[in-house]
């Protein structure tokens, strides 16, 4: 059982620290993203490792770190962030970006609408209309706002899975031998555990 600096879950966090830095470098460039954030990861990971190797020689956790970081959480968050810089650089899906001009056509045109269904209908319920021109500026932000939080939810279910993974290897192997199969193990009842929850999500 590795020291919690070490855990699987500990090191994926401060990794998505780093390589969230790093990310907007990359806007519009998925293939030199990817090249990049493998290097930044192999980089923090060498730092990593060589402080363990230091504290605690002779054991075989450094491999296993490096190969479950790389292998199994490294391919997600890149996939993960290169789709999130695509969103980002298209403005999160917002009319023209979201510039002064989009929003002040949006603006104009609800208002316009509002009048309109006002001596139209007569009805108070227009008046809903009216408010909601109010927040129409504030929509490109509230959209980013969004994507963001969904964003690092996704990236926290990636470190939450590493965890399930560390905890798995620390329930049944007290003698620090990591060999594939036994992390296999460990990735099934994750896998298996988390395909449980969604079934029970969708019931």
């Amino acid at each position: 059982m590795p020291p919690t600096p070490y855990r699987l879950d500990t090191v994926a966090a401060s990794l998505v620290e780093r390589l969230e830095g790093a990310r907007r470098t990359w806007m519009g460039q998925p293939d030199a993203a990817r090249e990049g954030m493998t290097r930044i990861a192999n980089e923090t990971l060498d730092l990593v490792i060589a402080e363990h190797d230091r504290i605690m020689p002779g054991t075989q956790w450094s491999e296993m770190l490096r190969r479950e970081l790389l292998e199994t959480f490294l391919p997600r968050y890149v996939r993960l962030a290169v789709a999130h810089n695509a969103l980002e650089a298209a403005g999160y899906g917002a009319w023209r970006q979201g510039d002064p001009l989009a929003r002040v056509m949006a603006t104009g045109g609800m208002l316009m609408a509002a009048v309109v269904i006002e001596r139209l209908l007569h009805h108070p319920i227009t008046i809903v209309l009216f408010i909601f021109s109010l927040f129409v500026p504030a929509l490109p932000e509230i959209r980013a706002w969004y994507h963001r939080r969904q964003y690092a939810g996704v990236l926290q279910d990636a470190v939450d899975d590493m965890g399930r993974i560390q905890d798995e290897l620390d329930r049944f192997i007290d003698d620090d031998i990591f060999t594939d199969e036994r992390l296999q193990a460990a990735r099934d009842k994750v896998e298996a555990a988390r395909t449980r929850q969604k079934e029970q999500t969708l019931r």
